[in-house]
C-alpha cells in the first residue's frame, strides 16, 4: 500500500523473477531494481566534411536486482541455473515490473530470456547483499 504523504511524483515498484514459467519467491528480498536501454552507436565521418554522423540502434535491456538475502532460495535458485547451463539445457528467465503509481494506476513491463550474473558480498557487522545483474536483447512487453 502506498503512502499517501508521499509526492504524487513516486512510485513504488514490485519484481517478479519468473524461470521456465516458475515464479521464484525473491519479491519480499529485493532492495533496488534498476533497468535501462542498451544502443549500439553507430558513427559516420563522410570525407571531406566537418563533423559526424551519430545514430543510435537498440540492442536490449540490462540492468541490476539488488537483494537482502535472508534464505537460500537465491542461491538454490542460482545453482539450478548454473547447472542447467553447463548441461546446454535451455533456462527461459522473464523478470516483471510492476510499478504503481499514487494516482491508484500500474504498469507492468515484462523483460524476456534475461541472462543473469550472480555477485554476492558480505561485510563484517552488516547483512549480506546479491546483486542479480541481468540483461536481454528483446525489447520489454507492456502490460
Amino acid at each position: 500500500m502506498a503512502d499517501i504523504d508521499l509526492p504524487a511524483s513516486g512510485k513504488d515498484t514490485s519484481i517478479r523473477v519468473v524461470i521456465d514459467g516458475v515464479l521464484k519467491l525473491l519479491q519480499d528480498q529485493v532492495t533496488r531494481f534498476t533497468a535501462k536501454p542498451t544502443y549500439d552507436e553507430i558513427v559516420t565521418k563522410p570525407m571531406g566534411v566537418s563533423g559526424s554522423k551519430i545514430d543510435k540502434e537498440f540492442v536490449g535491456w540490462e540492468g541490476s536486482i539488488e537483494l537482502a538475502v535472508n534464505t537460500a532460495t537465491l542461491d538454490e535458485m542460482m545453482d539450478a541455473i548454473n547447472a542447467a547451463l553447463i548441461a546446454r539445457v535451455p533456462v527461459v528467465i522473464n523478470i516483471v515490473d510492476t510499478s504503481h503509481y499514487r494516482n491508484a494506476t500500474s504498469k507492468t513491463y515484462t523483460y524476456p530470456d534475461v541472462k543473469l550474473d550472480y555477485d554476492r558480498s558480505g561485510q563484517r557487522g552488516e547483512a549480506m547483499k546479491v546483486t542479480l545483474g541481468w540483461k536481454t536483447g528483446q525489447n520489454r512487453i507492456a502490460a
